[in-house]
C-alpha cells in the first residue's frame, strides 16, 4: 500500500474548478482545495478522498493571489450557501465567463461566436426572493468550539446545511443572500423555539418537531413565511406563527 497523503505542503494552485476549488497536483494525484486561487502557494489538510481525488482545506497561505478578497460574511469557512466570497467579483465574472467558454469549446464541429463578457449582478447582496432554513439538533460546531475541550450544551440550530454534511446545520447569526427582515424573523424564530423548549429535527433519527422556515419576500415589503414541522402540534405551530407575526408586521401570510 501506499503512503496515505495528509498533508499537501506548498502546493502551487492551477486553476479553480467548476465549483470555486483550487486544483493543484501533489505526489502525482490531483488535489481539489477549498478557499484557494489560482496562482496562491498554499498548505493544506486532505479532509477525504474522492474518485482518486484528495480533497484539501486550506492551512496556510505563503503566496496569496491579488485577486483574493475578505469575505464579508462571518460564516463563510462553513457555510454551504456561498462559495466565491474570497474572489473579487470581477474576477468571478472573468472565471465564469471561462467555465462557459470551456464547456462550448468541448463541442466539436460547431463554430462558436466570440462570446461577450458575463453580465454582473446588481446588488451582489440581499438578491433572493426566498430562502429555506432548516432545524436541526446536532448543529454544526466550528474548529474553535470543538478545540476549546468545552462541554457544548446548545446544540441546536437553524440555518443552512455545510457542504457535505446532510445531518448538520450552520446556525447562522448572519446571512447576506436575502434582504431584512429575513435575518431578523430567522433569529426571532430560533431565540423563541429554544425558549419555549420546541424540539428541532434530527435527521439520523427522523425525530423532532421544527423541520423548516421558508422566508419569501416581495418587492414591496411583503413577507409569507411557512414553517414545516414533523408531525402537528396545533397549538404549538399556531403559537409560533403568531409570535413572529406580532413582532414582524411585514408578514403578511403565514
Amino acid at each position: 500500500m501506499g503512503n496515505v497523503i495528509r498533508e499537501l505542503n506548498e502546493v502551487e494552485i492551477l486553476r479553480l474548478d467548476t465549483v470555486g476549488r483550487g486544483v493543484a497536483k501533489f505526489q502525482g494525484k490531483t488535489a481539489l482545495v477549498e478557499n484557494a486561487l489560482p496562482g496562491e502557494v498554499v498548505d493544506a489538510k486532505v479532509v477525504r478522498k474522492h474518485k482518486g481525488k484528495l480533497l484539501a482545506r486550506v492551512t496556510q497561505v505563503h503566496k496569496t493571489s491579488e485577486f483574493r478578497v475578505d469575505p464579508f460574511c462571518q460564516h463563510f469557512d462553513n457555510c454551504g450557501g456561498c462559495k466565491w466570497q474570497h474572489i473579487s467579483y470581477d474576477r468571478q465574472l472573468q472565471q465564469k465567463t471561462l467555465f462557459v467558454e470551456q464547456a462550448f469549446a468541448k463541442l466539436e464541429g460547431i463554430p462558436l461566436p466570440k462570446m461577450k463578457p458575463i453580465m454582473g449582478a446588481d446588488p451582489t447582496q440581499g438578491y433572493r426572493n426566498k430562502m429555506e432554513f432548516s432545524f436541526s439538533n446536532k448543529r454544526w460546531l466550528t474548529l474553535d468550539e470543538i478545540r476549546s475541550g468545552e462541554e457544548i450544551t446548545d446544540l441546536t440550530g437553524l440555518g443552512l446545511h455545510p457542504a457535505g454534511a446532510f445531518d448538520k446545520v450552520l446556525d447562522l447569526k448572519e446571512c447576506y443572500l436575502q434582504p431584512e427582515p429575513s435575518n431578523s424573523i430567522r433569529l426571532a424564530a430560533k431565540k423563541y423555539a429554544d425558549e419555549q423548549g420546541l424540539t428541532f429535527f434530527d435527521q439520523r433519527e427522523q425525530e423532532g418537531f421544527l423541520r423548516n422556515l421558508t422566508i419569501r419576500n416581495t418587492s414591496k415589503g411583503e413577507v409569507l413565511i411557512i414553517l414545516s414541522v414533523y408531525y402537528e402540534d396545533k397549538e404549538a405551530r399556531e403559537a409560533m406563527l403568531d409570535h413572529l407575526m406580532e413582532q414582524f408586521p411585514q408578514i403578511t401570510s403565514a
